[in-house]
């Protein structure tokens, strides 16, 4: 179980806001170990990871979005 600080270390500054970034991924991937890696973090991002959202000062993904990223997050090869 991971222990969140009651300050994000992401946030130095009072009144700061977080900036989301777009993951942009290939379809395909020569080594099978990365797309395996980066289909596990990005599936996790859009599922357990949404839950530190808001102590992040991030505001969570509706779940339409997550459900078509992670559909588009399967067909990774």
């Amino acid at each position: 179980m991971a222990v969140m600080a009651e300050r994000p270390m992401f946030r130095p500054w009072r009144g700061s806001v977080g900036v989301a970034v777009p993951f942009l991924l290939y379809a395909r991937y020569p080594e099978a170990d990365r797309a395996a890696a980066l289909k596990k973090f990005v599936a996790w991002s859009l599922t357990t990871g949404q839950s530190f959202s808001r102590d992040l000062g991030y505001i969570a993904l509706p779940p339409e979005v997550s459900s078509l990223s992670l559909a588009a997050v399967d067909r990774i090869n």
